[in-house]
């Protein structure tokens, strides 16, 4: 059963009642829409969320995305189960991508105190995880399966030839839409 967002309007603004749908029949087309809606809707309004937040990181002056949001009412028990989720994913990439940050321009790090490891940009775990990490930029075309569930590394061999198969494949996809004269 599917209850219907209903759209008012109140002083020219639009507040949308969430869509409650009860999953007990997926067979229906409409539904499963709906749901897929609702997920692409959240997350697009996190991505503005997590935009709002590094641009209004240390500045006084804040910027809001709120006219670009989808939904403007959120449930919370919904908000939070599912945010914790995509979350947890991708925070482990936020904190390997500001690990490597945090390496200076001069190319290495000093670890720890007394007995300090020096751990430089070159460093095979690290540079695992960012291949990893840069495996997600990749275009929409290419399959790149969940990574997100647990630690994925990959050394530069791999990833090379993952990045030159990608640009091969988007090369023949363009190559396919322009005319050729002959």
């Amino acid at each position: 059963e599917l209850k219907k967002c209903q759209i008012e309007t109140v002083e020219d603004t639009n507040i949308e009642n969430c869509a409650i749908c009860e999953i007990n029949d997926t067979d229906n087309d409409e539904v499963i829409a709906h749901m897929m809606q609702d997920q692409f809707n959240k997350e697009y309004d996190l991505m503005l969320k997590r935009t709002e937040e590094k641009f209004n990181r240390d500045s006084k002056v804040n910027i809001t995305y709120m006219n670009y949001r989808t939904s403007l009412c959120e449930d919370q028990d919904e908000k939070d189960s599912d945010i914790e989720d995509t979350t947890r994913d991708f925070d482990r990439f936020v904190s390997i991508e500001k690990e490597y940050a945090s390496i200076p321009r001069c190319g290495y790090r000093k670890m720890g105190g007394k007995d300090s490891q020096i751990v430089t940009k070159h460093d095979m775990l690290m540079s695992s995880r960012i291949n990893a990490c840069r495996v997600l930029q990749f275009p929409p075309g290419i399959d790149t399966g969940d990574t997100g569930g647990f630690d994925v590394k990959l050394n530069n061999k791999v990833f090379n030839s993952l990045r030159a198969h990608s640009h091969a494949q988007c090369s023949r996809q363009k190559a396919k839409t322009r005319p050729h004269t002959k």
